[in-house]
């Protein structure tokens, strides 16, 4: 045994034990982001569920099928019907043709519309459960807040984006 090597301290790794083996895999690099097709694809069924969620709201019977919601419903439909124009529209251009500077500026558009729909259900809040303290009241109240912090933030990251994509493009 005298011809073994001394043993390393405790935790130590030494660099001739440690086979590293390396494919071609391991020097593919990764993407976190969908490629051009996968990103059209997506936006092509955002474009498309816009459009349906647009027909399912405003078809009888619509959003009265809806047993929690309440006639004050009319009061913020225009902003939610154009929250769901704008996302179709913005998703079917994306399909087309998505520089950077086109994507940040959909989402301010996009995010923003969605704010102003989500600030006016906020304070028309057309929901009726059978009571005023119940817990569906209450988790709608918090997915509200919740929406209107995430779209606010979301507003000012795409506004950073954009100012970024324009610098970058002239």
């Amino acid at each position: 045994m005298e011809d073994a090597p001394p043993r390393a301290a405790r935790g130590a790794i030494r660099t001739e034990e440690v086979a590293i083996a390396t494919t071609a895999a391991d020097r593919r690099p990764t993407r976190t982001v969908a490629g051009p097709v996968g990103r059209r694809a997506g936006r092509a069924l955002g474009a498309a569920a816009s459009a349906v969620l647009l027909v399912l709201v405003n078809d009888p019977p619509g959003w009265r099928a809806v047993p929690f919601l309440t006639e004050d419903v009319t009061a913020v439909l225009g902003i939610v019907n154009a929250s769901l124009v704008v996302g179709a529209v913005v998703n079917a251009a994306l399909v087309v043709r998505d520089p950077p500077w086109l994507d940040a500026l959909g989402d301010v558009g996009t995010t923003s519309v969605g704010l102003a729909a989500l600030t006016a259900l906020w304070q028309v809040y057309p929901f009726a459960f059978a009571d005023a303290f119940a817990i569906p009241s209450l988790l709608t109240r918090w997915v509200l807040a919740f929406g209107i912090a995430a779209s606010v933030i979301g507003v000012i990251v795409a506004m950073v984006r954009l100012t970024n994509a324009l610098a970058r493009w002239s």
